[in-house]
């Protein structure tokens, strides 16, 4: 077959990637020939969803791959489904991820009550595991500046959990805290969080309760946001809302606020 050139191929992928296609077109094309290939994985594995199901079976492939497979992951999402990920796993793949961009929690839905229960026991160990991935990352990976915690509806997050993940990424610029509601931990009402990262400059939130989050974001010691995206659902959050931009919106360039009264929060 004859060579075409390396630019002329990668426009082609990239074109087959955004086209209606998406990923089925980009796996056609790793197929065409070895020129092609190296391409056709960047994009095959540019975002990675890993779980307690699928985690094993990535493993073997990267382990298969004569490629770099876990160079190309950009977008990684690591879904909570009644079991977090396997750590032991999880361990073969934290130190080989250069080129993270983006990381996002997924708290997905427990289902029956009681698998709800048994499953929160073990959120507190998952977001442990998951801090010390991160710190791991960030080392590794400088281009990591956005997280998302994407939660389950009826799931709360600790405004603590949320002020300790967000400390292991010091080029953090970028935070998302969608669905579930944030509830104040009694240990930040005293104090205000310190060493977050001086980077951060965009909050996208749509929760039920924000808890005592925007509050937090007040100190002196904290860099003042230039973006902030709230999609709130009780109107007891006003006077904490008007309270932050009274005291640190001055900074602000982007604002976009909006009230719903029913929930069903998406992140994007």
């Amino acid at each position: 077959m004859r060579e075409f050139p390396q630019e002329l191929v990668d426009a082609v992928i990239e074109y087959c990637y955004a086209g209606p296609g998406g990923l089925a077109t980009v796996k056609t094309c790793g197929l065409v020939c070895q020129q092609w290939l190296p391409r056709s994985r960047m994009y095959l594995f540019f975002r990675v969803m890993l779980d307690s199901h699928n985690l094993a079976p990535f493993i073997a492939i990267v382990d298969s791959s004569p490629f770099p497979i876990l160079s190309f992951v950009q977008h990684l999402t690591l879904r909570f489904v009644h079991l977090a990920p396997d750590d032991a796993l999880l361990q073969k793949i934290i130190y080989h991820c250069p080129n993270l961009c983006y990381v996002e929690a997924d708290i997905f839905a427990f289902g029956a009550f009681g698998a709800y229960r048994a499953a929160r026991t073990q959120t507190g160990w998952f977001y442990q595991c998951l801090q010390d991935y991160l710190e791991v990352w960030a080392f590794n990976s400088p281009s990591l500046t956005r997280f998302n915690f994407q939660n389950a509806e009826g799931h709360t997050l600790s405004t603590e959990t949320i002020v300790q993940t967000i400390k292991r990424i010091p080029s953090l610029e970028c935070l998302g805290i969608y669905g579930g509601s944030v509830y104040a931990s009694p240990q930040l009402q005293l104090q205000a969080p310190t060493h977050l990262p001086m980077s951060w400059h965009t909050l996208d939130m749509d929760v039920r309760y924000p808890g005592n989050l925007l509050s937090l974001l007040v100190a002196p010691t904290l860099s003042p946001l230039t973006s902030l995206k709230l999609k709130i659902y009780s109107h007891h959050e006003y006077q904490s809302l008007e309270n932050y931009f009274e005291r640190a919106g001055s900074q602000l360039v982007s604002l976009s606020f909006s009230f719903s009264p029913n929930m069903g929060s998406q992140g994007p």
